[in-house]
């Protein structure tokens, strides 16, 4: 099982979503969750962990079913082995969970990050990887469904985080749900 994730900010908050998922190339989006975090940290430049580490925290505390690693669209590494998102969090949780980072753009070349390119696409993804091989995280990325460069579920998850039901679903409960 697979917990992907990902972080929108509105009105004075961040929204954070997840959908927890069978295998790499499974389809099925019916296991989403989320969860209203308020307030959130200005953006800093190199410590983006400061404004998405609480969000995430909070929706994986709250998420009831099982799962053995977690996605983050963002970095595990950043420059020469500072640590991004993906390694604040593994260190958050107690290593208890392998972290993938999955990231549209390049932060800063390094040994740690893998350029992954899927279907006919030749913008790459960036994967870097923490408690599991980067070569074993690139290789589940490749096996995700969909023919574009991002993968339907992780278009998924970005869709969630942003829609208004998974808002109000937040902020109505205080908490997140699935749905």
């Amino acid at each position: 099982m697979i917990l992907l994730t990902d972080v929108y900010y509105r009105d004075q908050g961040g929204l954070a979503a997840g959908i927890v998922l069978n295998s790499w190339d499974s389809n099925d989006f019916t296991n989403r969750y989320s969860a209203w975090c308020s307030p959130v940290a200005d953006y800093e430049p190199g410590s983006f962990f400061k404004r998405e580490l609480p969000c995430l925290l909070q929706l994986i505390a709250q998420v009831p079913m099982s799962f053995d690693l977690i996605v983050v669209d963002g970095h595990v590494w950043l420059h020469e082995g500072k640590p991004g998102l993906g390694a604040h969090l593994h260190q958050a949780l107690g290593a208890a969970y392998p972290i993938i980072g999955i990231a549209k753009s390049a932060f800063a070349r390094t040994d740690q990050t893998v350029a992954v390119c899927r279907g006919t696409s030749q913008r790459p993804l960036y994967v870097s990887s923490i408690g599991i091989p980067v070569e074993t995280a690139m290789s589940g990325l490749l096996e995700m469904v969909g023919a574009h460069r991002k993968p339907d579920a992780l278009t998924a998850v970005d869709h969630w985080s942003r829609s208004d039901l998974a808002l109000q679903i937040a902020r109505d409960t205080g908490k997140m749900r699935d749905v």
